[in-house]
């Protein structure tokens, strides 16, 4: 019985530690790892790194779930482009066990539909952008 009551409560942790939709560059860093930051690179674009809370597995849909859901939320609708996103995953807290603390993450420039800026200004743009260091882990 107590077997099962474990891995009820573990199973219900997992699942609620699976993404967060917290605001690092307003509220500072969550406990559990997950959140959003971002920035404006021009005007309708912008860069993203969007985070899940820790999982002892990775969760590149959690954390591409908050990614869109803040580029909408910055663009005003569906209408945008990611340009030159990247995934990454690692681990929260080091952990002795066999279960590891894993937050999986995704980065990306968005240039929103309703942006004066083109693709080809865009991807300029991110080589300039791309050299200079905005975010600390």
């Amino acid at each position: 019985m107590r077997k099962t009551i474990f891995c009820v409560v573990l199973l219900a942790l997992c699942t609620a530690c699976s993404s967060s939709y917290h605001n690092i560059n307003e509220h500072g860093a969550n406990p559990f790892g997950g959140g959003f930051q971002d920035r404006e690179v021009d005007e309708g674009m912008y860069f993203i790194i969007a985070k899940t809370n820790f999982k002892p597995w990775v969760n590149y849909s959690g954390a591409y779930k908050t990614f869109n859901r803040r580029a909408v939320e910055l663009c005003g609708s569906e209408d945008y482009t990611v340009l030159k996103n990247e995934e990454a995953d690692y681990e929260h807290i080091s952990s002795s066990g066999e279960m590891g603390y894993i937050i999986s993450q995704v980065s990306g420039y968005v240039l929103c539909g309703s942006s004066a800026v083109t693709t080809v200004e865009a991807e300029k743009i991110i080589l300039s952008d791309s050299k200079k260091i905005w975010f600390a882990d």
